[in-house]
């Protein structure tokens, strides 16, 4: 039997990750729509076709809130109860150096976890945030967690009284005994 948060707590985080779902839908609409329409307006000023090659940004300028800002993984995400099946360190190598610290030392570290939830959902994701690295890994194989649409990281069933806990919502540690994020300012209690 899965361990589940009470019943206002997880209302509160529903309601949390609603807000996020549609303000994240809303803004990737609105900047599909824009780029869209400045597109044809390039088009319509240039009297070119839609393809032509001098067009070649607009493309690039839709994919820009799912590539480096990850909107689909809002916008794909669900609410189920779960648990951890794996966690593990990986150094990774990144692909771009942009000062003389990272040419140095190129690599960093993450975790890939592994969620599954009761009726078959599975999550693997990869943290790079060091609030789910510190102290090892914030998420251990066999804990109980509630994954929740909106919402980027997944809440320990039962949110730990005794130790800092994660936000779900932006990664940071919440204080022991609090559940208001000092960062964000969510408020789940």
């Amino acid at each position: 039997m899965y361990p589940r948060l009470d019943k206002n707590t997880e209302r509160k985080l529903i309601a949390l990750g609603k807000r996020q779902y549609y303000k994240v839908l809303l803004l990737t609409s609105l900047w599909i729509v824009g780029v869209i329409a400045a597109w044809y307006a390039y088009a319509v000023t240039r009297e070119r076709p839609l393809t032509h090659p001098t067009s070649f940004i607009f493309p690039l300028l839709i994919i820009l809130p799912f590539f480096p800002f990850h909107a689909h993984r809002v916008l794909l995400s669900k609410t189920f109860y779960g648990r951890v099946m794996s966690a593990k360190y990986r150094m990774k190598r990144k692909l771009i150096l942009l000062s003389y610290a990272e040419m140095r030392n190129p690599e960093y570290l993450t975790a890939d976890v592994v969620f599954v939830g009761r009726n078959g959902e599975k999550v693997e994701t990869n943290y790079k945030l060091a609030s789910i690295l510190a102290d090892r890994i914030y998420y251990k194989p066999d804990d109980y967690i509630l994954s929740i649409r909106g919402l980027k990281y997944p809440i320990k069933c039962p949110i730990p009284e005794n130790r800092e806990h994660i936000c779900p919502l932006c990664g940071s540690f919440i204080k022991v005994g609090k559940r208001r994020c000092s960062w964000c300012r969510a408020d789940f209690s």
